[in-house]
């Protein structure tokens, strides 16, 4: 074969290597992750300009052109050198870098020393030219050559020690092993054509053509590994589906069963809550067919019938509140207002409404928040009730409204703070419960529904109790909340839903 043929197969196989460059840099670049996607761009761009300058070399006909095109040469076989040491150490997983950054900072020394044409001088041919086959460029020079020699020596050597890293890990991975013996080629070649052409044998097509198999079998094999990774990954996506569909449907099971114990348990209560009045207006109402009933026991029945309706009433009015509206059309509302208003209402409408102290301190600044106010007027009426049944004749309930923060926006602060017995630890934690009730007469939804309400605010409820030393029930509310999602129902809230206990 002549050189001019050597030449034009050297150059035809860089347009295979600029495709394979531009084929796994786009693929780095889709998956920045995949290092070694772009580590082999690197070292097919490294080999195409090596596979170029073996063209021109081969071209070359006197020790001037020849020793302008060596350095080049000599460069991306350094710079292919470092790509492929990093291409082996991405596919070993290594967490240690400093092969690669070995590889790349002799690559850089080798493009300084060669790049530059310090090397070799042109201008004195080489002893072991023969004056017609341009077996080597010109006479190296003393200062520089050594050096470059050393990058050289460098690469190659860190390049042979990712490959027997690279071959270690293919016992294990058996994916691994084609990859291995593809990238193993170019560095026997090399050898090989190193030894023949220090012995003086003329040029040799080993060392410019075999990259070109090692790229196209390394090519195949990351092709295949990408392949594999699809199907992989559809497998998987199909089973992540079907699993999404399966843990759905059990979760819509799950809701449809606590949906039906809580609408058993809700039934439940609200039986047990129902059967005691009724059956007292039953009584009541047997008692006042009897003739000859006395005025005063007549009297005394319809007393029991008004007292028990309006028990029953509030029952129903506090399971209407507790699963009223989900959402609210907010409007500015005045918290001082709001708070004298509600709390007036309540001490005024309780039959011991007069036997406890009640004080209002709502400091400057506090002004409105985005409302409702007849819902946040109902929150304030159950608090208010719920402590003056906690509070001894005597006692003195505070309304405090203040400034606060709440998650970093501006919100106001209404905090209720009785004297009364406060709360044990046993009743604390079951006060959480909605229908859960100390009280003979209540319905225990007070406190659930201010707590609905302050959610549907965009808010939340605090306390702090203990036996003997009252109850304090802080509502942070935001100033600016717009819309909120709305809070559980009673179907889906007969846990623990409130986060302040019902008195």
């Amino acid at each position: 074969m002549t050189p001019a043929l050597f030449a034009t197969m050297a150059m035809a196989s860089s347009g295979v290597y600029i495709i394979a460059a531009a084929n796994f840099g786009g693929l780095w670049w889709l998956r920045r992750e995949s290092d070694e996607h772009g580590f082999f761009a690197l070292y097919c761009l490294a080999l195409t300009g090596f596979a170029w300058t073996s063209g021109l070399a081969f071209e070359a006909h006197d020790v001037a052109a020849l020793s302008r095109v060596q350095p080049s040469l000599l460069t991306f076989v350094c710079l292919a050198c470092a790509g492929s040491t990093s291409f082996c150490e991405c596919l070993v997983d290594a967490r240690t870098t400093w092969l690669r950054r070995t590889a790349w900072g002799a690559a850089l020394l080798s493009f300084v020393v060669f790049g530059s044409g310090l090397g070799l001088d042109p201008g004195q041919p080489d002893p072991a030219w023969n004056g017609c086959t341009p077996a080597r460029g010109g006479w190296p020079h003393p200062l520089f050559l050594p050096a470059g020699w050393l990058c050289l020596a460098l690469g190659l050597g860190l390049y042979a020690v990712s490959i027997v890293r690279l071959a270690w890990a293919a016992r294990v991975d058996p994916s691994l092993r084609s990859t291995a013996a593809a990238i193993t080629l170019p560095l026997l070649a090399g050898l090989a054509d190193g030894v023949a052409y220090q012995f003086g044998s003329g040029p040799s097509v080993g060392s410019r053509i075999t990259p070109l198999l090692s790229v196209v079998a390394v090519t195949w094999t990351l092709l295949g590994r990408i392949s594999r990774m699809e199907t992989d990954l559809g497998a998987r996506t199909e089973e992540l589906a079907e699993s999404y569909a399966s843990l759905r449907r059990a979760r819509s099971e799950l809701v449809r069963r606590e949906q039906l114990a809580a609408v058993g348990e809700l039934s439940t209560v609200i039986a047990h809550e129902v059967r005691n009045p009724l059956a007292i207006i039953r009584n009541a109402v047997s008692m006042l067919r009897k003739p000859g009933l006395a005025a005063r026991d007549s009297d005394d029945m319809l007393g029991v019938l008004d007292q028990e309706s309006n028990r029953l009433n509030r029952l129903v009015q506090d399971l209407l509140a507790y699963a009223g509206p989900g959402a609210l059309g907010p409007v500015q509302v005045s918290v001082e207002h709001v708070v004298r208003e509600a709390a007036a209402r309540a001490r005024d409408g309780h039959p011991r409404g007069s036997d406890f102290e009640l004080r209002i301190d709502c400091a400057d600044g506090v002004a409105t928040v985005a409302g409702d106010p007849a819902l946040l007027r109902h929150a304030v009426i159950n608090l208010v009730e719920n402590a003056i049944q906690a509070m001894r004749p005597g006692g003195t309930l505070r309304i405090e409204c203040r400034t606060a923060t709440l998650a970093g926006a501006p919100a106001v602060a209404i905090q209720f703070h009785d004297d009364g017995e406060g709360m044990n630890d046993e009743v604390r934690d079951r006060a959480r419960t909605p229908f859960f009730t100390t009280r003979a007469t209540g319905t225990g939804l007070g406190l659930a529904i201010v707590e609905r309400v302050v959610r549907l605010h965009g808010g939340t409820v605090e306390f702090e109790s203990g036996a003997g030393r009252g109850t304090t029930v802080t509502l942070l509310i935001p100033r600016d909340r717009i819309s909120a999602p709305p809070p559980s129902g009673p179907l889906t809230g007969m846990g623990r839903t409130a986060s302040s206990p019902p008195r």
